[in-house]
């Protein structure tokens, strides 16, 4: 069997951009196209003992995630009320008039650790 049929299975990586930099470094070391010093890396690490990973602590993974989840509920809040406005009326007159207290009661809410659909007793 030619070497062509045995390397027939592909795999996209991606990668951040210190990583591939380390990888060309490598390769350019090793006087290897990127292609095969990742395949020889990869194999290399396969017959090591594992490792883990250097990655992301959880807690930023977590604090990002919190912060996107935020920017995202604050979109569909704003879309409800721009629904809202078009069907209720008085339109934007009453939802502008209800915002003020609609926040106030959502601060008073999260201090007491309360979510939007339990209240602690």
């Amino acid at each position: 069997m030619s070497r062509q049929r045995q390397l027939t299975d592909r795999v996209d990586l991606r990668m951040t951009p210190d990583d591939l930099a380390q990888l060309r470094r490598y390769a350019a070391e090793h006087a290897r196209s990127v292609a095969p010093a990742a395949l020889f890396l990869v194999r290399s690490g396969l017959a090591a003992p594992p490792v883990e990973p250097s990655v992301t602590p959880p807690a930023a993974v977590g604090a990002d995630l919190l912060k996107e989840l935020g920017f995202h509920n604050l979109i569909a809040t704003e879309q409800v009320i721009k629904l809202l406005e078009t069907i209720v009326r008085d339109g934007q007159g009453a939802a502008d008039r209800l915002l003020p207290a609609a926040a106030q009661a959502a601060q008073i809410r999260l201090a007491r650790g309360e979510s939007s659909g339990t209240r602690q007793r």
